[in-house]
C-alpha cells in the first residue's frame, strides 16, 4: 500500500542512517487510503461534538489528528533527510502555508462577515480572528485568557501544530548531524520520553490547581505529547520497518487501538485508565491512536476487513475533506443556531445542516484548497501528494463554540 518496494528492502534505512551509501535511501512513502479513513473518523467525532451530541468524546478527534500528523510528517521529513542529507525548510513551510492558509483566510472572512451581519463582531471576535490567522490562538490561555473563548477558538490546534513544526524539523536536522553517536540517539529518545511525561504532569497540575477550561484544553503543553507520540511512531517504523510485516503484532495493535478509540468516543471516561494521572484521557487516547495508526499502516493487513473498511472510498474521501469540514463546521453550527435557536443535533433539521456542511466542504476543497495549493506551493502534484499534504491541522475542538 505504501509503494511497490517491499518493506524488507528498507531494512538498511537505520535510525537516521548515513545516506552516503545509496542502500540507505529510505523507501517511498505513498498514499494510504486507510489513514484517510482514520481522518474521517476523527473529524466526524469533532463535528458531532460541536453539533451538540451529548456525552460523547468527540473532542478526542483532535488527539487522533495530532498523532496522525506527527507520524506522517515525521516519516516524510526523515525520508527527506535520508535521501538528501537535509530538509528543505523553506519548501516544507511553503507547502504548509499553501495547504492551510487559503481555506483559513476564506473561513475567517466569511465568519467575520456573518458576525458583522448579526451585530456580534466585537473585540473578542477580532482578537480571535487575529489569533487564527497568526496561529497564536493556543497562546491566549497564557497571555490573554479573557480572549480565549471565541468563535475562532477551534484555531488553537493550528497554532499548536505550526509552533511544533517550526521546531521539530530543526531538531531532526540536529539529530541527523549526530546520528553516528549512539549516546546522542539514546539522549534523543530520552528527551522525547521526558517531554511526554512533562505534558502528563502539566495536565495533572492544571487539574489539581483548578485551572480555567481554556488553559486545560487549548494550550500547547497540554497536547504536545500527542504530536510527539506520532513522531516517535514514525521514527520507530523507519528504524525497524520490518515491524510492518509482522501480522500478529499488527493485528494486536489494530484491535487494541480500535477498541481504545471507540471507547474514547462512546464512553469518554473509559480512556481515563490512569485516573487522576491522565485527566480527560488525552494521554491514553494518544497511545490508542498510535496503536491504530500502526495497525492501519501495516503491510501485513492490507486485506484485513477492518483495514479495508477504513480504506472504503467514501470514508477516505471524507478524510480528504477533513480540513474544510472542520473549518466550516463551527461556522455552519453558528448559522444553524442563529436560524433555529438550537444546535443541529437537537433539531429535526440537523440532517439538512449536515448535508449543507458536506456540500460546502466539497466546494471549498475542490475550488479553494486544491487549486491554490498547487499554485502557491510552486510544485506539481505528484501521485503521493496526498501523503505529503496530509491534513496538517489537528482540527482543534472545543466543547463550546
Amino acid at each position: 500500500m505504501f509503494g511497490r518496494r517491499s518493506p524488507i528492502d528498507a531494512t538498511a534505512t537505520g535510525s537516521l542512517a548515513d545516506p552516503s551509501d545509496r542502500h540507505h535511501n529510505a523507501p517511498p512513502f505513498t498514499y494510504n487510503a486507510r489513514l484517510d479513513g482514520l481522518r474521517a473518523v476523527a473529524v466526524l467525532g469533532v463535528i458531532v461534538g460541536h453539533a451538540g451530541l451529548p456525552n460523547n468524546g468527540g473532542y478526542h478527534g483532535v488527539t487522533i489528528f495530532f498523532v496522525l500528523s506527527g507520524y506522517l510528517i515525521t516519516s516524510l521529513l526523515v525520508r527527506e533527510l535520508l535521501n538528501h542529507r537535509t530538509i528543505s525548510l523553506t519548501a516544507f513551510w511553503r507547502r504548509r502555508a499553501a495547504r492551510l492558509m487559503p481555506a483559513l483566510l476564506l473561513t475567517g472572512t466569511v465568519t467575520s462577515g456573518f458576525l458583522i451581519l448579526v451585530g456580534q463582531f466585537d473585540k473578542l471576535s477580532a482578537a480571535g480572528l487575529i489569533g487564527a490567522l497568526t496561529y497564536t490562538s493556543d497562546l491566549f490561555p497564557y497571555v490573554a485568557p479573557r480572549y480565549a473563548d471565541n468563535i475562532f477558538q477551534w484555531s488553537w490546534s493550528l497554532g499548536v501544530e505550526e509552533q511544533y513544526y517550526l521546531l521539530w524539523p530543526l531538531l531532526l536536522i540536529l539529530a541527523y548531524r549526530f546520528r553516528r553517536r549512539s549516546t546522542m540517539r539514546r539522549l534523543g529518545a530520552l528527551m522525547i520520553a521526558l517531554a511526554c511525561v512533562a505534558c502528563w504532569l502539566s495536565r495533572l497540575y492544571l487539574t489539581v490547581s483548578d485551572a480555567s477550561h481554556a488553559r486545560q484544553y487549548y494550550a500547547p503543553d497540554v497536547h504536545a505529547d500527542a504530536l510527539l507520540v506520532g513522531s516517535a511512531l514514525g521514527l520507530l517504523l523507519i528504524r525497524w520497518p520490518n515491524l510492518l510485516i509482522n501480522r500478529r503484532l499488527s493485528l494486536l495493535s489494530l484491535f487494541s487501538g480500535l477498541l481504545g478509540v471507540l471507547l474514547t468516543y462512546l464512553t469518554p471516561g473509559a480512556t481515563r485508565l490512569l485516573g487522576p494521572l491522565d485527566p480527560e484521557g488525552f494521554g491514553t487516547a494518544s497511545i490508542a491512536a498510535a496503536l491504530l495508526i500502526f495497525g492501519l499502516s501495516s503491510y501485513a493487513l492490507s486485506t484485513q476487513p477492518i483495514a479495508r473498511a477504513f480504506a472504503w472510498r467514501p470514508m477516505a474521501y471524507i478524510g480528504r475533506l477533513s480540513y474544510s469540514l472542520y473549518l466550516l463546521n463551527v461556522l455552519t453550527v453558528a448559522l444553524f443556531k442563529a436560524l433555529f435557536g438550537t444546535l443541529p443535533m437537537h433539531s429535526r433539521w440537523g440532517v439538512v445542516w449536515l448535508l449543507g456542511l458536506l456540500l460546502s466542504a466539497v466546494a471549498m476543497h475542490h475550488v479553494i484548497e486544491i487549486p491554490l495549493r498547487k499554485r502557491l506551493s510552486g510544485l506539481s502534484r505528484p501521485n503521493h501528494d496526498r501523503a505529503i499534504d496530509v491534513d496538517l491541522t489537528a482540527q482543534g475542538v472545543g466543547r463550546t463554540i
